[in-house]
Formats: C-alpha cells, sequence, structure tokens
C-alpha cells in the first residue's frame, strides 16, 4: 500500500549533506516494508523519491530442537520406541548392551527425513538383556539436541520346550503297581493305563495335579495274571506337553 507521508517519519537526519544513512530498527523478521524518503535543503525545498520497498530476513535459528515423550515397547527379542520433537528434526538412535552409550560411534538408526513425531522398531535383541539408548535431534539449521541415557529389559523367551520324560519304572505287587519317572522341570503328570494295547487315551488315567520333577502314581486294584501297558503325559507352567514311549508291567 502507498507509504504516508504526512504523519511523523521513520527516520529523520537534520544535518546536511549529499550521502544520507538512515538506519530503523525493531521491525518485524520476513517482512514487506515500503519506504519513501523526503529530503529538504537549506533553502526549504522538497523532495520526495518514489516508492521503494525492502524484506527483512529471517530469525536465525540458534535453539536445538526438544526431545520429549519418550516411550519404550519391550518384548523378548524387539523393542518399540516413540518420542517426540518440538520442531521438524531428523533423529539418531544410539543402542548398546555395554555400562555406557558411546554415541562417536555410528549409530544404530538413523531418520531419512524431518518430522516431529518418530518411531523405530529394533529386532533380533537378546531376551532378557539390558540395553542402554541415546536419542539425538537436529533441526533444518542444524541445531543438535541429546537426549539423557535411558534404558529398558527385555523379556524372557517364551518357553516353547516340553519337559523331559525319564527313568520311567514300575514296582508291582500283588494288585497294584507304584509307576516312577522324572522330569527336567516341574512338571504335572498323567499316567494313562490299561490291559489293551495301543493304551486309549481316553480310558483309564490317573493324573498328578501337583507339579514336580519326580513323579510316582500308585495304581491298585489290579486283575492277577494281567499285562498292563501305559504311558506318561508331561505339562509344564506354560502348557508344553510330552508323552512318553508305551511302557508295560505285569501283575503275577
Amino acid at each position: 500500500s502507498p507509504v504516508q507521508t504526512a504523519g511523523t517519519p521513520s527516520g529523520l537526519r537534520a544535518t546536511l549533506g549529499t550521502a544520507h544513512s538512515l538506519s530503523v530498527s525493531s521491525l518485524v523478521p520476513s517482512t514487506a516494508y515500503f519506504y519513501v524518503v523526503v529530503s529538504t535543503d537549506a533553502g526549504g525545498n522538497r523532495a520526495t523519491s518514489s516508492q521503494g520497498s525492502f524484506t527483512t530476513g529471517a530469525v536465525v535459528d540458534t535453539i536445538a530442537p526438544s526431545i520429549s515423550g519418550i516411550e519404550s515397547s519391550v518384548g523378548a527379542t524387539n523393542v518399540t520406541l516413540t518420542w517426540s520433537t518440538n520442531e521438524s528434526a531428523k533423529t539418531r538412535l544410539w543402542l548398546s548392551t555395554g555400562t555406557t552409550v558411546d554415541t562417536t560411534l555410528v549409530a544404530t538408526f538413523e531418520e531419512s527425513g524431518l518430522a516431529t513425531n518418530h518411531s523405530v522398531m529394533r529386532t533380533s535383541l537378546l531376551p532378557s538383556t539390558a540395553y542402554r539408548y541415546v536419542l539425538s535431534a537436529v533441526d533444518v539449521a542444524g541445531n543438535r539436541s541429546t537426549s539423557s541415557e535411558r534404558t529398558f529389559t527385555t523379556s524372557a523367551a517364551p518357553d516353547t520346550t516340553a519337559p523331559t520324560i525319564s527313568s520311567v519304572g514300575s514296582v508291582t505287587t500283588a494288585s497294584t503297581a507304584t509307576v516312577t519317572w522324572s522330569t527336567n522341570e516341574s512338571s504335572t503328570g498323567t499316567l494313562y493305563f490299561g490291559s489293551v494295547t495301543p493304551v486309549d487315551l481316553s480310558g483309564s488315567k490317573l493324573q498328578l495335579s501337583t507339579p514336580a520333577t519326580a513323579h510316582s502314581a500308585l495304581l491298585s486294584g489290579l486283575s492277577a495274571s494281567t499285562t498292563y501297558h501305559f504311558i506318561v503325559v508331561a505339562k509344564d507352567s506354560v502348557g508344553n506337553t510330552s508323552t512318553s514311549s508305551p511302557s508295560s508291567f505285569i501283575i503275577n
């Protein structure tokens, strides 16, 4: 819009001369300004320039990004880290199992672009292991900030291994049998038995509901001169099961 020259001037130079300079302060950054220069000689004659313009420069960014809201979601062999920055920034992650994180080494992860919400998932981690990590963020002006060192611990690997059954044996009397076996971890046990083979898993059974590694099951009321066949099923605390090979005993 046209500059109004009727009001108070933005700058005034009272000394006569042929070379002139005025400084105007407290302007708004990144803003277009329009100006007109008025000169008056010693005789009071006035000349007015055509309207000119200029645009102030942007404020120089010297403030590093702020890293906040750091969260971790941890599994047995993976972790997902999320965090925020108060301005668009590119971030890096250093991850270590050592006593401290060495940020002079190549970063474990580096973002390819600028963002304010950040997330990374790291896999192939060790179960039940403490990890340390540090984040850094750099904005478009090159200002960099670094988080404090943080930690997380991966969870234990899930148990997918069934108990191992060993040392299966039996001791008989005229009408009873005591069947014994061992497992390599605490387990409950079920003894399936019968006078036919293969053993019918929907038939007679004796269940031991107390977890243990040494197991003993007493069968009574058995028939004389009869061969009994049996198998043992062991189950651990998370439901992994194993089945023994068929065995037998004779009631004489």
